[in-house]
């Protein structure tokens, strides 16, 4: 029998009623599993912050190293150039990214540095000049810290910013800050350091 005689009879067109039901019954199962799967994944943002030149990746919970440094330079770059001027504006634009349990401390840093500023009669500048991650969700912002009296003397000296960044529901967060003169040193050596101040100065 040739195929085309067979595909025309009514045994073939049952067979293929059949076979098209099971089709059928495949595709809607499958088309219900990939609806399933999509929406209880969340989904990958790519977006480019501030200072960033290539693509970075947020997710809900956590970003690339690439988002978390440029979003620390930002940070550092702010805090680093307030002046009594640009205080309330720094203090607003960083608001939302600020965890509860440090926004009371970066605001006092914003209005200090601005009164310094102003009493002191200085220009400030701050130019990051490194960044790097480390393990523990903390990104080092070090750089150049210059201070001009009205008498256009010039103090420079390297400054460094330690920001533990997290993401929130894909908000950027700065969650903890340190920030003091020097190239960076890790925390026990700084506190060894402290120590030894303190202890040299009990002595005295």
């Amino acid at each position: 029998m040739k195929l085309s005689t067979y595909l025309a009879s009514w045994d073939a067109t049952r067979l293929e009623n059949r076979f098209g039901r099971y089709v059928m019954v495949l595709l809607s199962a499958t088309t219900l599993l990939l609806t399933a799967f999509v929406m209880n994944k969340d989904p990958i943002i790519v977006e480019i912050p501030p200072g960033l030149t290539d693509k970075g990746t947020v997710m809900v919970d956590d970003a690339s190293d690439a988002v978390k440094e440029s979003w620390a330079m930002y940070f550092a770059d702010q805090l680093g150039n307030v002046t009594p001027r640009t205080a309330d504006f720094v203090d607003k634009k960083l608001a939302r990214h600020l965890s509860t349990s440090i926004s009371t401390q970066v605001r006092q840093l914003i209005a200090t540095q601005a009164k310094e500023v102003k009493d002191e009669q200085v220009t400030i500048q701050f130019s990051p000049t490194d960044v790097f991650s480390l393990p523990d969700n903390t990104v080092v912002v070090t750089g150049e810290y210059t201070i001009r009296g009205v008498r256009q003397d010039e103090r420079r000296f390297v400054q460094t910013f330690e920001f533990g960044i997290r993401v929130r529901n894909y908000l950027v967060v700065m969650t903890s800050l340190d920030a003091y003169e020097g190239p960076w040193r890790p925390l026990e050596e700084r506190q060894k350091r402290a120590a030894a101040i303190a202890a040299r100065e009990k002595k005295q």
